[in-house]
């Protein structure tokens, strides 16, 4: 079966192979660049989720630095804290100081 015409010789044996050819490069180039950018996204992701910590971290460090100087300047006031009073979030129940100003012990 021969081809006779010159409009189907040049679809058929020029433009149906590049088009497959870059068909096939598209996919193959769309699958690689989605695979690294997917990497690239999930590495900035990270990334972001380490600053967040971090200033998260930093804000709750700074609070526990004030306690703990508030928690030295008591002490060296004489007033320290108190860790022996028995409250509802230390023992777990809700008995806390009430026991302790009902039988007369005032602090």
């Amino acid at each position: 079966m021969a081809i006779k015409s010159l409009q189907k010789r040049l679809t058929l044996l020029v433009l149906l192979p590049v088009s497959l050819v870059l068909l096939f490069v598209g996919i193959f180039g769309f699958i690689y660049v989605k695979g690294i950018l997917f990497a690239e996204w999930q590495d900035a992701s990270i990334v972001k989720l380490q600053r967040a910590a971090h200033q998260i971290d930093m804000k709750l460090g700074r609070i526990t630095d004030w306690l703990q100087m508030f928690h030295r300047t008591s002490e060296g006031r004489g007033g320290g804290i108190d860790t022996s009073v028995d409250t509802p979030a230390v023992t777990g129940h809700g008995r806390g100081r009430k026991r302790g100003i009902e039988m007369g012990n005032r602090p």
